[in-house]
């Protein structure tokens, strides 16, 4: 057999030996973590594009914070609601110009979620295209210590959200020690990791406000936040909505709402009122019973958590011979007919051996 040409040989030899070259990718440049900018590079950049004006942008960090039954999640589901629209104005001023991707994290009031969910579909009369638009994940993250907070980001990104809203803040920090710089810092780091990570989405907390009404924890929260809105009590049946900072946007008074039901019983959204009306169209005997119903359906699940009248004007603030005189009406008017499921069990007092009524829902009235 005769050799091979030379030049074959080379040719050969040549094309084994780049069938066997490793391929190394180049080392990646560092990123520039410092960067000097003049007056004219700051003025260069856009202005901020709001989806809801002069409110909520992308990118953005909002608390909605405030004590238990001031409807704040009613408040921010409502929100949500026209963003997944792309339209309409929230809290009867802001415009919504728009339409955004939104996660809801929560495992908070779980069982009520589709209600307030149904509810804000139905009053806003939202299209199966824009209920696309919103995605639920009911297992939280610990945004603390990082569990979970990369299987989330993996679990949302090519849904590629707009907003990510966290039902409560405290939920998602377990551990957490909310009064130092130190636990929430690396929360706001875990917060920031997230908004790199999937493209900058606006981040909204609902929160719970402390014993004075303040925000809960340390102030590094307010000082990350770019528009703090505080919830009130207002009576019964209303809550009020406010600014208690904001950044890019301007400040504004409280402004009033209520819930009505939407639907199906206990599909209930927010209706805000006018600024020149502080009334619903309903009165306030129908607003206080309404708002005595909601609390045991939230709170009073079963006899071993029922509750004392003035345990429960204290949860909705009001009185606690207000709320017995519609307890007492409630409870006469119990009757498979009306769907009413309020129930009284006598408890004894301890200390002076005397029965006190407690009041409770039945869920077995409940219609799912």
């Amino acid at each position: 057999m005769a050799n091979p040409e030379p030049d074959n040989e080379l040719s050969l030899i040549e094309e084994l030996s780049k069938q066997a070259a490793v391929h190394i990718e180049p080392e990646p440049e560092p990123k520039q973590r410092f960067k000097l900018e003049t007056l004219d590079d700051l003025l260069a950049e856009p202005e901020p594009e709001f989806a809801v004006h002069g409110l909520l942008k992308r990118g953005d960090l909002t608390l909605a914070y405030g004590p238990a039954k001031s409807y704040k999640t009613f408040a921010m589901i409502d929100l949500m609601a026209l963003l997944m629209r792309g339209s309409g104005q929230f809290a009867g001023q802001f415009e919504v110009n728009e339409r955004w991707r939104v996660v809801y994290v929560s495992n908070e009031g779980r069982r009520f979620l589709r209600y307030r969910l149904t509810g804000a579909r139905g009053y806003h009369d939202l299209s199966s295209e824009d209920v696309d638009n919103l995605r639920v994940v009911r297992s939280v993250p610990n945004l603390y210590n990082g569990d979970g907070v990369e299987e989330l980001i993996e679990l949302v990104q090519t849904f590629e959200p707009d907003l990510i809203v966290f039902d409560t803040l405290a939920r998602v920090t377990v551990g957490a020690d909310e009064n130092t710089t130190q636990s929430m810092g690396q929360v706001l780091e875990n917060v920031e990791h997230i908004q790199e990570a999937l493209g900058g989405p606006a981040v909204l907390f609902i929160h719970h406000a402390n014993k004075s009404g303040d925000i809960r924890g340390t102030t590094l929260l307010k000082g990350a936040a770019d528009t703090i809105l505080k919830f009130d009590i207002q009576g019964p049946g209303r809550a009020s909505m406010r600014t208690d900072g904001v950044k890019d946007g301007a400040e504004f008074d409280q402004i009033q709402f209520t819930t009505v039901e939407v639907g199906e019983s206990r599909c209930r959204a927010v209706e805000w009122l006018g600024a020149d009306s502080k009334e619903s169209n309903r009165n306030d005997a129908s607003l206080m019973y309404e708002a005595v119903i909601d609390y045991l359906r939230d709170t009073c699940r079963d006899q071993a958590g029922a509750a004392t009248s003035p345990e429960i004007a204290k949860g909705i603030g009001t009185s606690g011979a207000t709320v017995l005189k519609h307890l007492r009406r409630a409870h006469a008017d119990n009757s498979p007919n009306t769907r009413n499921g309020v129930r009284m069990v006598r408890k004894r007092k301890e200390a002076a051996n005397q029965p006190v009524d407690h009041w409770y829902w039945d869920s077995t009235f409940e219609v799912v």
